[in-house]
């Protein structure tokens, strides 16, 4: 609370009528962003974690890693993880972000959409098969378990690819007999 105070304080310069709780959060955290700028937070937020190449091709715009990295060196409720080169929003900035994107036009199929390809593109099956199942895309889900070396996917991450199929109706899943035998097999 105390750093979200300096952080309005730096914004409007007074600490006069300030909110508390989420609202603080919005005046001194989300508003300071443009409409473009808070479009491409809500979007991320719909991700667990990120790499800045991944946000770029999930948000489509460029400047998406100069914000990013902005937020982070300026301790704005960015983490990042050097390990595994990810970051992920602070939970008191993604509950913000969450009650935002309710209110928003965005598609949320869209962004899984377009997270399910770009981990197919790096080789993720299991994130491409999860990102898929959330966005209804079945049809993919199928293509990937019916390629080569899928049934080895089963001992990788059994229940995402369970709840996968879970979500699917019997005629989806007979229209692609290879993949469904192999989630069978």
């Amino acid at each position: 609370a105390l750093y979200l105070a300096l952080l309005h304080y730096r914004a409007y310069g007074s600490f006069a009528d300030m909110e508390v709780d989420s609202k603080l959060m919005r005046s001194a955290v989300y508003e300071q962003y443009n409409e473009d700028e808070q479009r491409m937070m809500l979007m991320l937020s719909r991700l667990s974690s990120f790499t800045l190449e991944q946000a770029q091709f999930v948000t489509t715009r460029r400047e998406v890693k100069d914000i990013i990295v902005s937020m982070y060196e300026n301790n704005c409720f960015v983490k990042y993880d050097s390990k595994a080169g990810l970051y992920s929003f602070h939970e008191m900035l993604r509950s913000l972000l969450a009650e935002e994107f309710e209110k928003s036009e965005i598609d949320e199929n869209e962004i899984f959409e377009r997270q399910g390809d770009w981990c197919l593109a790096a080789g993720n099956r299991i994130g491409a098969i999860s990102a898929f199942s959330k966005c209804g895309d079945h049809e993919k889900v199928l293509d990937i378990m019916s390629g080569r070396y899928a049934s080895a996917l089963m001992n990788t991450a059994p229940f995402v690819i369970a709840k996968a199929f879970k979500k699917m109706d019997l005629k989806t899943k007979l229209s692609n007999p290879i993949g469904y035998l192999t989630y069978i097999y």
